[in-house]
């Protein structure tokens, strides 16, 4: 039986994300698959119980809708999901984004057959190109911080029990050199 994919594209912000996500959404429309995008931004603002408890509801069951829905052949392009969680939580939050690996677990489990179509793309940047991209809108400011949020993106990559990963340095490449390498990764 043939499966959808979901597609995870993690990264700071400036390192071309929402470009390849698009150029991902413009292959499915090309090849009439069907494919939903879901972007996980900033959270509401809550106290840290409240937003421990919403993100871990969050994850889990989209992960578990993600993960049944590949069976209708559905594809899913993550725009941040659980592995910036894990990132962003303890930086900017001050609470551990840890449990997202539990998610993980658990997920595996349950959906074994469908835990193969799950593909993980992080995409990093030097800090100096993304603090000369900086627009305003981005967590953090300073070369310090983006160093941390690199760090922790390579670090949450690594503790991934999600075996379809692969981490792009963008530095250097054009849109074109990262839509193929994406391609390629994903079998496209």
């Amino acid at each position: 039986m043939k499966l959808g994919k979901m597609i995870i594209i993690e990264g700071p912000d400036r390192t071309g994300k929402s470009t390849q996500i698009n150029l991902l959404k413009e292959y499915f429309k090309d090849k009439n698959e069907t494919f939903l995008d879901l972007h996980f931004g900033k959270p509401a603002q809550l106290d840290k119980k409240e937003m421990i408890y919403t993100s871990k509801y969050m994850f889990k069951n989209t992960f578990e809708f993600a993960l049944k829905s590949l069976k209708l052949q559905q594809n899913f392009i993550m725009d941040r999901f659980h592995i910036g969680e894990f990132v962003y939580a303890p930086l900017y939050r001050k609470y551990s984004g840890k449990y997202v690996f539990n998610i993980e677990k658990g997920c595996i489990k349950k959906f074994t057959t469908e835990w193969n179509n799950v593909f993980l793309i992080v995409f990093i940047d030097s800090p100096e190109h993304l603090i000369e991209k900086e627009d305003g809108n981005s967590f953090s400011k300073t070369k310090k911080m983006k160093q941390k949020e690199i760090d922790k993106f390579k670090e949450a990559s690594e503790k991934s029990l999600i075996k379809n990963k692969i981490i792009i340095d963008i530095n250097g490449k054009s849109i074109e050199q990262i839509q193929q390498e994406v391609n390629k990764f994903l079998g496209l």
